[in-house]
């Protein structure tokens, strides 16, 4: 069984918050996460900060027997199986260049079977391949079990692992052809997972150590399996942006989007299946609630009635912080991420007296459990919290441990870590935004400031979690301001429906108003202020210091999209739905467009930029950097420019993000006195 939105494969430099626990002390977990600073401790690098996670995946086996964990080694990555007792290596598989493992599960005791993702060709950004991995605790039976030969147009991705039977598992194939995963039809293949498989059959070059291949009822998405396997479900975006979702009964593929809310405003979250529950006859969905806010329902597939399970009066329910049972099969709880995190339970279930326990434990930590034991004893969780980074934890619940096991970011251990305070900002037309001030490292006193802005926009916000970009610009002498301006997700339909086709206008005074609020009561150095952001954070950085050029003293744009008439050459019409998406949070009047595009705001700046791009960017085509480069030259604008020809979207590989945030520290340090 896999759910929907599991924390299978978790990786550790992300935190879901998701919690499910035993009984545990406070005391247990002090000596390994306590982050009391020393005066004689080295001051971290900036890879210290930036680099992904020295453990990027952790599993442990159904028997409780041994860990499987993935660590990044140079430009691949290494999985190695230990005892659990001992620490003592089992097994190992590395990976090749360029690789990563993605998704990893344990089969049965003694099978892990996990596929890969590549760089292609040194390209800052990850590619799925389609290759299906198997490796026993010995060391033995180590092949690849599904990839496409060479030439051929499918993907391979692990669909369930069948918890009754132990020599098989169910694969989803993508037939591309001449289209990308997203538009293509996926079908599922039962696997023998102790089958090499050395031939292929049929005229559809279906593994030879295969079953018959189930499609689903849509052109394209994504079909799912309940919890004994069966293929119950399917969804699709529609052309208009429509969630489509069928479910599976008496082998005749049923509508059902019309029972589930789908809005298609809001986006794939909303209507989006979460899972079955534990008998099968319902499915959690996400619902909007009387008071406006994304809460959680459960779909009862018989009578077609929905419950609403819970919803909050102020923010939304997000798939990734679901608390589930033990055995992943029952949604009991939510983690509503305000001021603090909160942790609300609905279920009638047993987990939820021993989650409560680690909640009254451990108050003001993030518990994100990975995966239990099958009979749900023992348990690995991610343990963090705002000031905290992400550290391995394996708890015993017969013996009441929390047994520390790995820390995420080791080197940061012993360093001064500030805790954002959550602001809540009366904006100029009444509307209130929260916002979060991380105040400068041994800092006395008001300190420049870096508004560091989301990306997204829409769906996406700021939390006062452990944010690594955020801590280093802290430790290097900034405080750090981020705005959940309208548009931002988290804060219900209407609030993120505010923001639509207003990117360079209300979204952008949200910022500047909370910008001016902490410098109006001198929390920070009112005149030295920078704009930095990525993404739609580059253009909204740059909107900023370009339509209020006197609040700023630089700006920072990265993979930023600065002329919004450029948007349609994205990789974003491409997807279902894309075209009618741009429609409805941009527009398409090009005269608008180019009133809210930096590359048409450039004489309005008066402050220096730094501009990083990759030449490989899909969502935000490079053409949008070269336009502003051009338009910043015509107006005598100062700037530098990082380039990174094989970068995408963003910068993954550790040493162009060691020298993007090198850079921006050494512009930060000639622009902010």
């Amino acid at each position: 069984m896999i759910a929907f939105y599991s924390s299978i494969a978790s990786i550790l430099s992300l935190t879901r918050r998701a919690a499910v626990a035993g009984i545990v002390t406070t005391a247990l977990l002090t000596p390994a996460m306590a982050q009391t600073p020393s005066p004689a401790s080295k001051t971290a690098t900036v890879m210290d900060y930036v680099t992904y996670s020295n453990l990027r995946i952790a599993r442990i086996s159904p028997d409780g027997k041994f860990l499987a964990l993935v660590v990044p080694r140079d430009d691949k990555e290494s999985l190695m199986i230990v005892d659990a007792a001992t620490m003592e290596s089992k097994a190992g598989f590395d990976t090749r260049v360029n690789n990563k493992i993605n998704n990893l599960y344990w089969a049965n005791e003694e099978r892990i079977v996990f596929d890969t993702v590549y760089n292609a060709s040194d390209w800052d950004q990850l590619y799925t391949d389609g290759e299906i991995y198997a490796i026993n605790v010995d060391n033995t039976k180590k092949f690849v079990i599904a990839r496409p030969r060479s030439g051929e147009p499918y993907l391979y991705s692990i669909a369930d692992t069948l918890d009754d039977d132990h020599d098989h598992i169910l694969l989803k194939r993508w037939d591309l052809g001449n289209k990308s995963q997203v538009r293509s039809r996926p079908s599922i293949l039962k696997v023998d997972i102790y089958k090499e498989p050395k031939d292929l059959i049929s005229d559809r070059l279906t593994p030879g150590n295969a079953g018959e291949e189930s499609f689903g009822p849509f052109s394209w998405g994504d079909i799912y399996t309940d919890n004994n396997g069966n293929i119950r479900l399917a969804t699709a975006t529609s052309e208009e942006g429509k969630l489509q979702v069928k479910i599976r009964q008496n082998d005749q593929w049923q509508e059902i989007s019309n029972f589930l809310d789908t809005d298609k405003d809001i986006g794939a979250n909303l209507g989006q299946p979460l899972g079955f529950n534990r008998n099968n006859d319902g499915i959690y969905f996400l619902s909007v609630s009387p008071q406006g806010t994304v809460g959680v329902s459960l779909f009862d597939i018989a009578s077609r009635e929905i419950k609403l399970l819970y919803a909050d009066d102020k923010y939304d329910v997000s798939p990734r912080n679901l608390v589930r049972s033990t055995d992943g099969k029952d949604l009991i709880g939510v983690t509503i991420m305000g001021e603090r995190p909160e942790r609300h339970y609905f279920a009638d279930n047993a987990d939820v007296a021993l989650q409560k326990s680690l909640d009254k434990a451990l108050p003001g930590y993030y518990i994100d459990f990975i995966n239990f034991t099958q009979d749900g004893r023992k348990g690995l969780a991610l343990v963090s919290s705002p000031t905290v980074p992400p550290a391995l934890f394996l708890l015993n619940r017969d013996t009441g441990s929390f047994k520390p096991l790995f820390s995420s970011r080791p080197k940061l251990q012993g360093t001064p870590m500030t805790k954002a305070e959550q602001l809540t900002i009366d904006t100029r037309d009444g509307t209130k935004v929260d916002a979060y001030l991380t105040k400068a490292a041994g800092v006395q006193g008001p300190a420049p400031l870096v508004v560091l802005i989301h990306g997204g926009p829409h769906g996406i916000r700021d939390e006062a979690d452990f944010d690594p970009e955020v801590k280093l610009l802290a430790s290097r002498g900034y405080s750090v301001l981020q705005v959940n301006y309208r548009g931002s997700g988290g804060y219900g339909v209407s609030f993120q429906k505010a923001g639509y086709r207003h990117w360079g206008t209300t979204m952008i005074d949200d910022i500047i108003d909370a910008t001016r609020y902490v410098a109006d009561k001198g929390l920070v150095k009112a005149d030295q202020i920078c704009a930095m952001g990525a993404s739609y954070g580059g253009y909204a950085a740059m909107m900023a210091i370009a339509r209020y050029p006197d609040q700023f003293k630089c700006g920072i744009g990265i993979s930023g999209v600065y002329d919004l008439n450029l948007m349609r050459k994205s990789d974003v019409p491409f997807f279902p739905g894309g075209k009618d998406y741009l429609e409805r949070v941009i527009g398409s009047d090009e005269k608008d467009l180019d009133t809210n595009s930096p590359v048409k705001l450039a004489s309005a700046i008066k402050v220096p930029v730094f501009l990083a791009h990759g030449g490989e960017d899909k969502r935000a085509p490079v053409q949008n950097a070269e336009a502003f480069k051009k338009a910043l030259d015509a107006a005598h604008v100062k700037y530098e420019w990082l380039y990174v020809p094989s970068g995408g979207h963003g910068f993954t590989l550790p040493a162009n993000r060691e020298k993007l945030y090198t850079d921006v520290l050494t512009f930060l340090g000639k622009n902010l006195h």
